[in-house]
This record gives structure tokens, C-alpha cells and sequence, in this order.
């Protein structure tokens, strides 16, 4: 289980520089968001090598999900500790807005593309759209610019906000 071990830190170490560079020009409350949640559960390589091992195939996609959130949430708060935030200051609201009328035309957006993919995707839609928003942010954009990008390839209208464009 040793070389697992060590096969598993080589591999989130590799991960969570892939996830500093995508994630570094998220806001701080993005940042924490996210970092909220993920933080719900911790990798044990060992443990989660050995359920992968009498698991099998559905372990293993366990034990490489494990992984990634790991790197994730390594990668998170290795840039909030760069920016010198402290990850457990939980008092900023998730994609806070100076003006609560963007923050409102904000929540309707996603609330349409949330209301797409319970259309497209019933077995799993916050997954799916997580994923495909996590998906577009790895060309280096906000995660609200992702938003904005996916409802367009979707066709879905995006009500512009003054804070939604032009960052």
C-alpha cells in the first residue's frame, strides 16, 4: 500500500498545480464557496485504496474522486493563504455583490441554467452543471463568466449585469 501512497501524493500534488492555476482568478468568496464545499469529507489514501481493491471498478472511481478533492481543496487554500485570507472566514456570502439588484439578476441566471439541466439531467442536474461549470473555468475565467459562457452555448438567456461583464 505504500507505493498507492505515494502514487496518490505524487498524483494530487500534480492535480492541485493544475487547480492553482485554474482557480487563481477566482474571487476570494468563490474561493470559499467552493472550499466549503469540498470540505466535507477527507481522502485516506490507504482506506480508500483498499475500498477501491474490494470495490472494484465503482471503488476505484471513488478513490479518483477522492483524489481530485482533495487537490482541489489543497489547491484553494494554498491561494487563500497566497492572498493571505483565511479559508475558515465563512462571514463573506458565496458570490457576494456590492449591489444586492446584480446579486438578484445573478441567482435568476443561474436559477435558468439550474432549471435546464433538472430538464436535461434528472438523475444528477447540480452535478452536471458543476462539473460542465468547472469544466469551462480551466481556460482561466470566473466562475460567473463560466455561468455566463455555458447559458450561451445552451442558448439559454443571460440577463447582463454591470458586474457580469468586463472583469
Amino acid at each position: 500500500m505504500d507505493s498507492q501512497k505515494d502514487f496518490d501524493e505524487k498524483v494530487v500534488l500534480r492535480l492541485k498545480e493544475d487547480y492553482k492555476k485554474q482557480y487563481v482568478k477566482n474571487t476570494d468568496s468563490e474561493l470559499k464557496d467552493m472550499l466549503r464545499e469540498l470540505s466535507d469529507s477527507t481522502f485516506d489514501s490507504e482506506k480508500s485504496a483498499k475500498r477501491a481493491f474490494w470495490l472494484g471498478p465503482v471503488g476505484a472511481m471513488q478513490h479518483i474522486a477522492g483524489r481530485d478533492r482533495e487537490a482541489r481543496r489543497q489547491a484553494i487554500t494554498e491561494i487563500l493563504k497566497d492572498r493571505e485570507v483565511s479559508p475558515e472566514d465563512t462571514d463573506t456570502k458565496p458570490m457576494a455583490h456590492a449591489n444586492p439588484q446584480v446579486e438578484a439578476v445573478h441567482e435568476e441566471n443561474v436559477k435558468r441554467l439550474l432549471e435546464h439541466y433538472h430538464e436535461k439531467y434528472p438523475h444528477n442536474p447540480d452535478g452536471m452543471l458543476e462539473w460542465h461549470i468547472m469544466k469551462i473555468m480551466r481556460d482561466g475565467i470566473t466562475r460567473e463568466e463560466a455561468e455566463q459562457e455555458l447559458a450561451k452555448q445552451l442558448g439559454i438567456p443571460w440577463t447582463a449585469s454591470s458586474n457580469s461583464t468586463g472583469r
